[in-house]
């Protein structure tokens, strides 16, 4: 055997979807084949019954399911009747979607600052400035009326496929304890790295899925600390490098007048860890005291 080979650790995955599969197994192959089955591949039976069981979970009259995150975004604007002459406040600090979505319906984004703590966005940036369901229902399939060959408002191909409703069913059924592993994971990462780097804090009377854990070092560490970390086979991410108010689409629009100084400065200093529902603490020790090293250094 290469001496070497027994020296290097094994890679570890930023997201854990194959530790997830493993565990539902063959519930998702049976949940497919169901579909193969009855052939409704688009808006079929399994929709409605994900939407159903997404609004007992969020405790929601209706839950109106559709092909993307950016189709939700956008379908929301449309069915409030969003568009030209009208303003939408948003983040700076965010993906590319969240602007994008209020230019694609004529309406004009202005850019806000978030919290420094919880990289949310700031309420003191804000400058002055059940028939939903059945709306979303009709935008999603080209603004339908009593059927789709009657229009009664623009809309867009927002339809989610039954395939990845029926999987989505099946996943749903561990998210809630994928939910307490995640601030599990994310409890033994601030306790382990507090005194290391600034780490993220929730509000009071919240609570937090961890779609990323995301921690803030010296602008001049993080690089050191990245490249640390992928030389250990650990791979980390950065939510996010550039705030939108300065992407080149989206210069042109309007900022706060307090400006966006926090959303400048964390795009300097995030960095994103392994973040998953299956991260061992053997892992994430060994995550943890990597961080610690590189930072020490």
């Amino acid at each position: 055997m290469n001496p070497r080979a027994r020296l290097d650790p094994a890679p570890i995955p930023f997201i854990d979807l194959a530790a997830q599969r493993r565990r539902l197994g063959r519930a998702i192959d049976d949940a497919i084949a169901r579909v193969l089955g009855h052939c409704q591949f688009i808006l079929g039976p399994e929709v409605r019954t994900l939407e159903a069981e997404l609004a007992a979970f969020c405790g929601a009259r209706h839950a109106v399911s559709c092909a993307s995150g950016t189709d939700a975004l956008v379908m929301v604007l449309m069915a409030k009747g969003v568009g030209p002459g009208d303003a939408v406040v948003c983040p700076s600090f965010t993906f590319t979607a969240t602007a994008e979505v209020i230019v694609l319906v004529g309406a004009t984004p202005v850019f806000a600052d978030v919290e420094a703590n919880s990289f949310n966005l700031d309420p003191a940036s804000v400058p002055a400035a059940c028939a939903m369901a059945l709306t979303l229902r009709s935008l999603r399939v080209h603004g339908e009326g009593r059927d789709k060959y009657e229009s009664v408002r623009i809309g867009l191909n927002g339809r989610l496929d039954t395939m990845q409703a029926a999987v989505l069913i099946e996943k749903l059924k561990i998210f809630p304890e994928e939910i307490v592993a995640r601030q599990r994971v994310a409890q033994r990462y601030s306790r382990g790295l507090a005194d290391m780097a600034r780490v993220p804090e929730v509000a009071h009377g919240s609570s937090s899925v961890w779609a990323q854990y995301t921690i803030r070092v010296a602008p001049g560490q993080r690089d050191r600390l990245a490249a640390a970390l992928k030389a250990q086979g650990i791979p980390t991410g950065i939510y996010y490098p550039i705030p939108l108010h300065r992407q080149a689409p989206y210069r042109h629009f309007p900022v706060a007048e307090t400006g966006a100084d926090v959303s400048d400065r964390l795009a300097d200093e995030v960095i994103s860890l392994p973040m998953h529902a299956y991260l061992d603490e053997a892992t994430q020790d060994r995550i943890i005291e990597a961080v610690r090293q590189a930072l020490r250094g």
